[in-house]
């Protein structure tokens, strides 16, 4: 798949509880098919996505004491639904989690001692 060929399909919203984030990336031969008149039901979808929620008040201060970031990834890391992931995947993802995470807080701002 080539870089140029991509588009993220993004919704996000607010509510009382938390901020919301969800995307995915699709090939824009795939969007421009469907957009024809073709079955929206066969686009391959692998969703993303982010909750940024506070944790609670805080004891000695108004307001909350800080936020949680709660992520989900949807990943394939195989053609068989029933196959089992290899250490090698595992560490893959979880490395990009780590990063994932941490360019979020970086984008809020919130890289700190405590975070």
């Amino acid at each position: 798949m080539k870089q140029g060929n991509m588009f993220v399909l993004q919704e996000s919203w607010s509510d009382p509880v938390a901020s919301h984030v969800v995307y995915a990336p699709t090939e824009i031969g795939a969007i421009y098919e469907i957009l024809g008149g073709s079955n929206p039901d066969v686009l391959p979808l692998l969703p993303l996505g982010l909750s940024i929620l506070p944790d609670g008040p805080s004891f000695h201060e108004e307001g909350s004491s800080g936020t949680l970031l709660t992520v989900s990834f949807q990943v394939l890391t195989s053609e068989s639904p029933v196959a089992d992931i290899d250490l090698e995947d595992a560490s893959k993802l979880a490395q990009f989690t780590r990063r994932s995470c941490e360019k979020i807080k970086h984008a809020f701002g919130a890289i700190g001692p405590n975070t």
